[in-house]
């Protein structure tokens, strides 16, 4: 894919929608939906990325955690995220688990869905410690 017709991973605002029509927005269009089913505005959501760091690190210098902070803010906020982020936002808002749902509809009309559950609780499940935002489709 040329750089032209790449999309390109700009940082959206809280409160704004996100592009939609490319499956690499999906989960960044998602995690919109569950903050603004959350009342979740730009002060909610930065005293949730603080509790959060300060679940999650030990880190005593302020100017670490301040850039931790920032850097996890454009992360989760990007156009696109990966699973793991779209994991991380939600452990940021304080969700422990979560379902995921598709919905298939086949060209004669056939629909299947499949679900799966996932408990961010277990350790087997989640890996937060790279902070990759890779496309990992």
């Amino acid at each position: 894919m040329s750089n032209e017709t790449k999309p390109k991973n700009r940082i959206i605002k809280i409160g704004s929608p996100v592009p939609t029509g490319h499956i690499s927005s999906v989960l960044a269009s998602l995690y919109r939906k569950i903050l603004e089913a959350g009342s979740v505005d730009n002060a909610r959501f930065s005293a949730a990325v603080d509790r959060y760091i300060q679940r999650t690190t030990s880190e005593r210098n302020m100017h670490l955690r301040s850039s931790t902070r920032g850097n996890l803010k454009k992360e989760l906020l990007r156009e696109r995220v990966s699973w793991k982020v779209f994991a991380k936002g939600l452990m940021v808002l304080g969700f422990l688990k979560f379902e995921i749902a598709i919905k298939l509809t086949a060209p004669n009309g056939d629909e299947l869905i499949f679900g799966h559950a996932v408990d961010m609780n277990d350790p087997n499940n989640v890996d937060m410690d790279d902070g990759d935002n890779s496309d990992d489709v």
